[in-house]
């Protein structure tokens, strides 16, 4: 009769062990390239003020390369971006220097506030295609929107919906006229190529964005007004 064996060993099963060679396997190789934070355009809508609205998207006239910045000529009939929240979240600061107005970036803003004007600028189009930007002052080193000024905006966000145009009335009155167009007009025809509110400050301040107060024009700006020139 065969004799069972009590002091057999029983092996236990083995529990699986991580293998540090796979979990470096699994790592980044040395020497990847480590993601990189987006580079902001500096004349972006984020650059120079806060987000702003959604953009509306239109089409018509050919694709521009630089367009003025100006007021409407008298008699001249107009129309402005129809995006309204955009015109009240663009107020963008310019310094004036030989009458050319300067972006000033928003950092450099509390470093120079007596030198800062506060503008809304208003992308205008008239019946013969020509677009240029209609800038408006809303508080300079004088102080408050003058009347003039006033009643330049009220024609601006009068002519997100309808043709007007102004002009300096003969009565010496401190403000301009605003004239609707006698008769119904078509919708005007935006250029193709420029879609979106900061594409057409873009065009208008093309060269002329200051981002530091060593800029040759804020120098020469406060040595003039402080009599060094």
């Amino acid at each position: 009769m065969a004799v069972k064996n009590t002091n057999a060993v029983v092996e236990e099963p083995l529990t699986p062990q991580p293998d540090p060679g796979a979990a470096e396997s699994l790592a980044a190789p040395s020497g990847a390239p480590v993601p990189q934070e987006p580079v902001v355009d500096p004349f972006s809508r984020e650059a120079l003020r806060n987000p702003g609205s959604a953009q509306p998207t239109l089409g018509g006239t050919p694709e521009l390369f630089e367009i003025d910045v100006r007021k409407p000529k008298d008699f001249e009939f107009v129309r402005t971006w129809p995006d309204v929240d955009s015109f009240s979240e663009i107020l963008d600061p310019y310094v004036g220097f030989h009458g050319t107005p300067y972006i000033l970036a928003p950092g450099l803003v509390r470093e120079i506030p007596s030198l800062v004007s506060v503008v809304q600028l208003f992308p205008t189009i008239t019946r013969q295609g020509l677009v240029y930007i209609w800038r408006i002052v809303e508080r300079d080193r004088q102080g408050p929107q003058s009347s003039s000024a006033a009643s330049q905006m009220e024609a601006a966000l009068r002519a997100r919906n309808e043709w007007i145009s102004i002009s300096w009335p003969a009565s010496g009155a401190r403000a301009y006229q605003i004239t609707p167009a006698p008769y119904p007009l078509s919708e005007p025809e935006w250029p193709v190529k420029q879609t979106t509110y900061m594409d057409y400050i873009r065009l208008g301040y093309r060269g002329r964005l200051i981002t530091s107060l060593d800029d040759p024009i804020i120098r020469s700006l406060i040595n003039k007004l402080t009599g060094r020139e």
